[in-house]
């Protein structure tokens, strides 16, 4: 018998959303192979490049286009396999740190490497909630920060996620991956 029950995957109710599009191979090498005077500049430059190499060294899994997007679901009642259940029912799973940094590479070169892209990136406090990712050992990085004088500050500062640390729980969303 065949079920009537549509799949969920790639929709959540719950946000509207859509999906951001990375295509690796659309990536300017170029731009990233000057360093940055800002230190957080420089940091990022330096996580694009292993990101590029990823690609390289790893073209099955991260020369493949992928969308991402933020849930609207904040993880402050989310235990670690509910967010993996959740990201896999609405996309393909957790984005994990090499998409993220493709994902910024991408986002400086649509903007031919500007200086403003930078400083929005790396500089500028994020005003949406903080990015909840898969880390380099398979542990949980938060990325972003609605607030300034926070220790996570702009868009690509990132810290290992403690879950004992309710006030940012709550303003924490899974970035959700899928390939196309």
């Amino acid at each position: 018998m065949k079920s009537t029950r549509k799949s969920n995957k790639g929709k959540d109710a719950s946000a509207k959303k859509k999906w951001i599009t990375v295509d690796p191979a659309n990536i300017n090498r170029a731009l990233f192979e000057s360093q940055r005077v800002n230190e957080q500049e420089e940091l990022t430059r330096k996580r694009i490049l292993a990101g590029l190499d990823a690609v390289k060294e790893q073209p099955q899994k991260y020369g493949r286009i992928f969308e991402v997007r933020l849930s609207k679901k904040d993880l402050y009642s989310f235990s670690e396999i509910e967010i993996e259940r959740y990201s896999k029912e609405v996309g393909d799973g957790l984005e994990d740190y090499i998409q993220k940094y493709l994902e910024w590479g991408q986002t400086i070169s649509k903007d031919k490497g500007s200086d403003d892209v930078w400083k929005k990136l790396c500089q500028l406090p994020n005003s949406k909630k903080c990015q909840l990712i898969k880390g380099k050992n398979g542990d949980y990085w938060i990325t972003g920060n609605p607030f300034g004088g926070c220790e996570i500050g702009s868009k690509t500062r990132i810290t290992k996620f403690n879950p004992l640390q309710v006030s940012i729980n709550s303003l924490t969303v899974p970035a959700i991956v899928r390939y196309k």
